[in-house]
């Protein structure tokens, strides 16, 4: 701590300095600091949604969707925040504020607001500062009512250019749909083709039914031909040739001639049961039957147009054979003429559904044209109605969950804080200042003195300040007496020893005195020499008689020299106090010439000489030339080390002999 409190002593001048600008400042703020009220309002996003979704038929749906989201790239709340502090809306407050006339500048008017989106939620923190609590408030509803219309005219806007840029789309869009909607009907009316698939489908359940139909029929056509085949073959006649002779059985002049050939052929019979054929009866019978024969014969051919074959005994039998044939070859003709009509049909459907693959393909791809063109159509009138909707996706309507509310007590730094600062600024500077310069030149420490090849003759503990003629402190001081004992062995009986430090003030006058005093304890004869010429006290006067070196001092110089007995065996002699001139040189010769005479006439034991310090005055070289011995006093947290190092790289260009040093201030 006292090495601490002697580093700030060190440095008071910067440190005084700069507390009495930082009080002069904090007393400035806190005299002209004014009262202000702040007032809060909490508004909150509604979480809109919006989907889109776009049927494009075999090709898939599109879908979209849009609502209030949170990223670290993108946040609906910071855009929102940006539209109210934005230059716009704030112009608008600031027109109309109750103390416009005190912001002449929209920028520092804008920092009047603070806008903060909560963290993990979908409301936003707002406050504001008045003059008073009424301004306050007043001034925070403008601001939110300011934020209302900006987005009433943000999201105007969004719906006006939205349209505009559907309205140019959608021209486009009806005229491919139109353009797609002919070219799908132009190709239906052209093959004959409303749905590809299920005409397909309709094409191979025909074909497959006309082929079983086909099938029945063939084997009804073979059966039949098999029929009139065996009918064919039991009649011995071909199917005209029986419908002929069915034909001359029911014809009336054929049966006529048949049934008088029937009884000629009957009596004829009979006749040749009876007679020969040479009889007259038989003969004529024959002759009737032949006429008989070529007049059926005749008839025959003329009736069948001259068709060989015809069987004319047609019986009862044989008739209903030849209608069973009849019949048999007209169903017969009949399959087949069926058959040939399904074989026809097949072709066409065969041939039609080997074209429908190509037309199934091409409707297809107008059918999906058109599907495209359509959804496309819808969706752009979707769109058109869905603008408004989406503005307030993109501008949502923001409602006010805490109405403004001014505070009741005044906000703003305040006279405490700012003294608090001041305090901490003065704090904080001073010890930034004292560790700067510190730094620059620090003060000496016991580490710095051991650093050195000089040795520790002895510590001088911390002595109160000495009033004049008080000697008690150092008479009875144990530190003085060892460092005595360690001088008195150092150094041989008549030396010369000099006291001094490397700056002013580090006790070299209270060691030397103190160690004089010690050393004529010891029972030694001392002459303890002032040899400061700057502001040195005078003497003073004591009861003992006048010392020894008085006579020798009149010899020297009485106008230079003053002596006093201070206590048996100690006398102190100094140099009178006169300001440096150009006689100095002569004044310190006069002082080797005393210190001469003292060494050899007054038969002293040690003579101490108490010197100016080494880096302030060149006093001390001057009698480092009358003077081989030094002991050199320090005091770790008062001396300086730069001074200190300056000293010691002094006295090695001297012939001194530094016996060491006297640690003055220390208890270790």
């Amino acid at each position: 701590m006292q090495h601490l409190f002697a580093i700030a002593l060190r440095h008071w001048k910067p440190v005084a300095f700069l507390n009495i600008l930082i009080i002069g400042f904090a007393t400035h703020n806190i005299l002209s600091v004014e009262e202000t009220w702040t007032a809060d309002a909490q508004v909150i996003l509604p979480n809109t949604t919006r989907d889109l979704n776009l049927d494009l038929g075999e090709f898939g749906k599109l879908q979209g969707g849009q609502g209030l989201t949170f990223s670290s790239q993108l946040d609906s709340r910071e855009i929102l925040a940006s539209i109210m502090t934005s230059t716009d809306a704030v112009r608008q407050v600031w027109e109309s504020d109750p103390e416009h006339h005190l912001y002449s500048q929209l920028e520092t008017y804008q920092k009047l607001f603070e806008v903060k989106p909560d963290a993990e939620s979908t409301t936003i923190s707002l406050r504001t500062e008045g003059s008073t609590p009424e301004i306050a408030q007043t001034r925070l509803s403008l601001f939110i009512n300011a934020f209302q219309q900006r987005l009433k005219d943000l999201r105007a806007d969004d719906v006006a250019q939205r349209t505009a840029l559907i309205d140019q789309e959608l021209t486009e869009v009806s005229n491919n749909l139109d353009l797609a909607g002919q070219s799908l009907v132009a190709f239906q009316e052209q093959n004959g083709v409303v749905d590809g698939d299920e005409q397909t489908q309709a094409l191979v359940k025909s074909i497959n039914t006309l082929s079983l139909t086909q099938g029945q029929v063939l084997a009804e056509y073979q059966a039949s031909s098999l029929r009139v085949e065996n009918l064919v073959n039991r009649l011995n006649q071909t199917p005209e040739q029986a419908v002929l002779a069915l034909q001359l059985s029911e014809d009336p002049g054929y049966q006529s001639i048949q049934t008088k050939l029937s009884a000629l052929n009957v009596e004829l019979l009979e006749a040749q049961s009876l007679f020969t054929d040479e009889h007259p009866q038989v003969a004529y019978l024959l002759t009737q039957q032949a006429k008989l024969i070529a007049d059926q014969q005749a008839y025959i051919v003329q009736s069948t147009s001259g068709l060989p074959g015809v069987n004319t005994s047609v019986g009862q039998t044989y008739a209903a054979l030849i209608q069973e044939l009849v019949l048999t070859e007209t169903e017969t003709y009949g399959l087949q003429k069926q058959a040939s009509q399904l074989a026809d049909q097949l072709d066409q459907l065969t041939s039609r559904l080997a074209q429908m693959p190509a037309i199934h393909v091409r409707l297809q791809a107008l059918q999906r044209e058109y599907d495209i063109a359509q959804e496309v159509y819808k969706s752009l009138l979707a769109q058109i109605e869905t603008n408004r909707v989406d503005a307030f996706s993109t501008y949502p309507v923001v409602q006010l969950l805490d109405q403004p509310t001014a505070s009741t007590q005044p906000a703003g730094p305040g006279k405490r804080p700012i003294a608090v600062g001041a305090l901490l600024a003065s704090l904080l500077g001073s010890a930034a200042i004292v560790l700067y310069l510190e730094q620059q030149n620090p003060l000496l420490t016991l580490a710095d003195l051991y650093k050195t090849n000089l040795q520790p003759l002895g510590k001088i503990p911390n002595l109160k300040q000495l009033k004049p003629g008080e000697l008690e402190p150092l008479t009875s001081s144990l530190a003085f007496q060892q460092l005595a004992t360690v001088i008195s062995k150092t150094l041989p009986v008549s030396a010369c020893l000099m006291v001094s430090s490397a700056i002013p003030k580090e006790g070299k006058t209270t060691v030397a005195l103190g160690l004089a005093i010690a050393l004529s304890h010891l029972g030694f004869k001392v002459l303890l020499i002032k040899g400061e010429t700057h502001n040195e006290p005078q003497l003073q006067s004591s009861d003992y008689p006048p010392p020894q070196i008085a006579n020798t001092l009149q010899i020297a110089n009485p106008q230079t020299f003053a002596s006093t007995t201070l206590q048996p065996g100690l006398d102190i002699a100094s140099l009178k106090s006169q300001p440096l001139n150009d006689n100095q040189i002569c004044r310190f010769e006069a002082f080797g010439k005393l210190l001469h005479l003292a060494q050899h006439a007054c038969n002293y034991d040690y003579i101490l000489v108490d010197s100016a310090s080494l880096s302030t005055s060149s006093e001390a070289n001057w009698l480092m030339a009358h003077i081989s011995n030094l002991l050199l006093v320090v005091r770790p947290g008062m001396s300086y080390r730069q001074p200190f190092a300056d000293s010691l790289e002094q006295l090695t260009k001297t012939q001194v002999n530094v016996l060491g040093f006297a640690v003055n201030g220390s208890e270790r």
